[in-house]
């Protein structure tokens, strides 16, 4: 062997190793960009979870906020009777106090 062939031969040979090199580095990067996708895939999965459970407290509280939006109505009703009961009232000839109750209309 002369010495271009030999020559040829280590070129032949750093240009496999320098490939075999490049394959391995771009085979690493592979397997970590999808590991990464993985993890990235399982964050949006527990966001997505959050994301439910927040929706059903919301609801669950739209739910208790009109409850207690009915309750207060109602007592603030009756409160707004009795106030317009003790503003309507009257006295007999014997000094007895006669409260004056309005006429609900029924529904």
């Amino acid at each position: 062997m002369d010495a271009n062939t030999i020559a040829i031969i280590i070129a032949i040979i750093g240009v496999g190793a320098t490939l075999t090199g490049l394959g391995v580095t771009v085979l690493i990067l592979l397997l970590r960009g999808s590991f990464r996708l993985g993890q990235l895939f399982q964050r949006m999965d527990a966001q997505d979870e959050n994301i439910h459970q927040m929706r059903e407290d919301i609801q669950q509280l739209t739910v208790e906020m009109r409850e207690n939006h009915r309750q207060l109505t109602a007592e603030i009703r009756q409160t707004n009777e009795t106030v317009i009961a003790l503003a309507n009232h009257r006295h007999d000839q014997d000094g007895n106090i006669i409260f004056i109750l309005p006429v609900q209309p029924s529904g």
